[in-house]
Protein backbone atom coordinates (compact mmCIF):
# COMPACT_ATOMS: atom_id res chain seq x y z
CA UNK A 1 0.00 0.00 0.00
CA UNK A 2 2.84 2.39 0.70
CA UNK A 3 4.62 1.97 -2.56
CA UNK A 4 1.30 3.04 -4.35
CA UNK A 5 1.19 6.22 -1.59
CA UNK A 6 4.86 7.06 -2.66
CA UNK A 7 4.47 6.52 -6.10
CA UNK A 8 1.39 9.10 -6.49
CA UNK A 9 3.42 11.76 -3.99
CA UNK A 10 6.37 11.28 -6.47
CA UNK A 11 4.34 12.32 -9.17
CA UNK A 12 2.50 15.15 -7.38
CA UNK A 13 6.08 16.65 -6.46
CA UNK A 14 7.32 15.83 -10.16
CA UNK A 15 4.41 18.82 -11.06
CA UNK A 16 4.79 20.80 -7.73
CA UNK A 17 7.63 21.71 -5.72
CA UNK A 18 5.44 21.97 -3.08
CA UNK A 19 2.28 19.88 -1.93
CA UNK A 20 0.57 18.83 1.21
CA UNK A 21 -0.78 15.73 2.27
CA UNK A 22 -3.54 15.37 4.69
CA UNK A 23 -3.86 11.74 6.55
CA UNK A 24 -7.03 10.79 7.25
CA UNK A 25 -8.18 7.44 9.20
CA UNK A 26 -9.76 5.79 12.41
CA UNK A 27 -8.11 5.29 15.60
CA UNK A 28 -5.08 3.23 15.73
CA UNK A 29 -4.70 3.11 11.77
CA UNK A 30 -1.58 3.90 11.34
CA UNK A 31 -2.07 7.28 10.34
CA UNK A 32 1.46 8.64 12.31
CA UNK A 33 3.34 5.68 10.97
CA UNK A 34 2.70 6.57 7.19
CA UNK A 35 3.32 10.44 7.96
CA UNK A 36 6.88 9.19 9.82
CA UNK A 37 7.18 7.18 6.62
CA UNK A 38 6.71 9.79 4.03
CA UNK A 39 8.80 12.71 6.49
CA UNK A 40 11.73 9.43 6.24
CA UNK A 41 11.43 9.54 2.90
CA UNK A 42 10.49 12.61 1.21
CA UNK A 43 11.36 14.86 4.29
CA UNK A 44 8.90 17.91 5.75
CA UNK A 45 7.16 18.73 8.31
CA UNK A 46 4.18 16.83 10.00
CA UNK A 47 1.51 18.37 12.22
CA UNK A 48 -0.73 16.27 14.48
CA UNK A 49 -4.03 16.90 14.65
CA UNK A 50 -3.67 16.19 18.42
CA UNK A 51 -2.19 19.41 18.60
CA UNK A 52 -5.13 21.47 17.69
CA UNK A 53 -7.70 19.34 19.98
CA UNK A 54 -10.55 21.88 21.99
CA UNK A 55 -9.10 22.23 25.25
CA UNK A 56 -11.24 20.26 28.24
CA UNK A 57 -12.73 23.50 29.63
CA UNK A 58 -13.29 25.05 26.43
CA UNK A 59 -15.90 21.78 25.51
CA UNK A 60 -19.85 22.39 25.41
CA UNK A 61 -22.72 19.86 23.93
CA UNK A 62 -23.36 23.04 21.32
CA UNK A 63 -19.65 22.96 20.09
CA UNK A 64 -18.59 19.29 20.21
CA UNK A 65 -22.29 18.60 18.31
CA UNK A 66 -20.79 21.26 15.63
CA UNK A 67 -18.66 19.46 12.71
CA UNK A 68 -15.03 20.03 13.43
CA UNK A 69 -16.31 21.08 17.15
CA UNK A 70 -13.56 19.37 18.86
CA UNK A 71 -11.13 21.31 16.82
CA UNK A 72 -9.38 24.33 18.50
CA UNK A 73 -10.42 27.31 15.80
Amino acid sequence: MNRIVFEKIEELISFNKRIVIAVDGMCASGKTTLAGEIKEQFGGTVISADSFFLPLEMRTLQILNEAGGNFHR
